[in-house]
């Protein structure tokens, strides 16, 4: 039986190597700018959002990681997205699998990755670094999805 596009295309992604740290050194490297971690707790009823909110206030246009969780095993990399763009905003994170499911093109996001996969969100790590504007996030947003092969957001 012959597997379709969309088949080969996440048995692929299921082998991509990248990981934070090759995602850091190309940003140090190209554009001298630092990855940062933040630990956060994703979980209902812990004001996660609020005190991540609270610890990158002077942030903005802000380029982020979101990583996967495989069982018994690290987390990888796998969405690449811009949030708190123009004059500051809020994030917008959302670590629902099922989130979205009734859009047209559910079938080739991050969260149809994890749900096909029986994976789930790393959610007690994000990773995220701020640009001096929108396009300048777009822009290098746009450019990791593309170097390390991630889903956007």
């Amino acid at each position: 039986m012959t597997k379709s596009i969309r088949e080969i295309y996440m048995d692929n992604f299921l082998k991509n190597g990248a990981t934070v740290t090759d995602i850091k050194i190309f940003l140090k490297r190209t554009y001298d700018i630092e990855l940062k971690k933040y630990k956060i707790n994703a979980q209902p009823h812990t004001r996660w959002k609020f005190n991540l909110e609270k610890e990158i206030k002077d942030i903005k246009n802000i380029v982020y990681i979101n990583c996967y969780e495989i069982k018994g095993c690290k987390s990888k990399p796998f969405i690449c997205g811009v949030t708190k763009t123009g004059s500051y905003g809020t994030t917008d994170f959302n670590f629902d699998r099922n989130a979205n499911n009734k859009i047209q093109n559910y079938l080739i996001t991050g969260r149809s990755f994890l749900n096909d996969n029986d994976f789930d969100y790393d959610k007690s790590v994000i990773y995220m670094f701020g640009c001096q504007d929108k396009q300048e996030a777009y822009l290098l947003e746009r450019e990791i999805q593309h170097k390390f092969h991630l889903f956007g957001s």
